[in-house]
């Protein structure tokens, strides 16, 4: 169960870096620097959220149990 909470935290990690994103994009005249902050904001929070997914199934002991 707490794997489960963990993955769905890590989608949720994802959804706020697109929505970072889009907060620099729809803004009219914005600044070019904001959007490549929004971009970094995505692809940052794709990273994290892919290592923390990764930590949260190897907690699992029935998950590690498949890997080795």
């Amino acid at each position: 169960m707490i794997p489960l909470i963990g993955i769905l935290l890590c989608i949720y990690l994802v959804f706020k870096g697109f929505e970072i994103f889009q907060i620099a994009y729809v803004v009219k005249d914005a600044p070019r620097m904001s959007i490549i902050l929004g971009v970094i904001a995505i692809i940052a929070s794709i990273g994290i959220a892919a290592v923390f997914a990764f930590m949260f199934l190897m907690s699992d002991p029935s998950v590690r149990s498949l890997v080795q």
